[in-house]
């Protein structure tokens, strides 16, 4: 793997964690430029990035209840219920009965919902492609590699520290 030397031999393990999540930050607000995409059409429609990710983790969990959302993305039902109304506006969502509780309903994506999704992907998948079509396949899949192992364990151990 090509590397760069960022002095990280010689750094004590505090320190290395320390670069760690800074760089981690600047990954976030990269993705988060990513998104800004979001604040001009696309096919004709405008969300913007709360809603859109909302879109997203419907598609990634459906059929899922508004209540069930809002608790996996840590937020109150009625931050949710205001997004979700938008996408049930703009027909990306829609809803469906729930065969084990009649007064409630699911959250499923559209044909109309999964073509935005696409189409924003496909923006995002150009800006990342751009940023590393000098990078060597080898680096590339190893970054993969890293990142999938990272989210795992930060998927299951996110939170844990801010409650002690």
């Amino acid at each position: 793997m090509s590397q760069v030397n960022t002095g990280m031999d010689n750094k004590d393990s505090g320190e290395l964690l320390d670069s760690i999540e800074k760089v981690l930050s600047s990954l976030g607000r990269s993705c988060l430029k990513m998104t800004t995409n979001l604040n001009r059409p696309v096919n004709n429609h405008q969300i913007d990035r709360s809603a859109y990710w909302i879109l997203v983790f419907v598609g990634e969990n459906e059929p899922i209840r508004l209540s069930d959302l809002a608790s996996r993305l840590g937020v109150d039902v009625s931050t949710v219920s205001r997004q979700v109304k938008t996408l049930l506006d703009l027909k990306f969502l829609s809803k469906t009965g729930d065969d084990n509780d009649k007064r409630a309903s699911l959250l499923v994506t559209t044909k109309a919902g999964q073509k935005y999704k696409a189409e924003i992907s496909k923006m995002r998948k150009a800006t990342i492609a751009d940023a590393m079509k000098d990078w060597p396949e080898v680096d590339k899949k190893t970054l993969l590699e890293l990142m999938d192992k990272l989210v795992a364990v930060l998927a299951n151990n996110c939170g844990n520290h801010l409650e002690r």
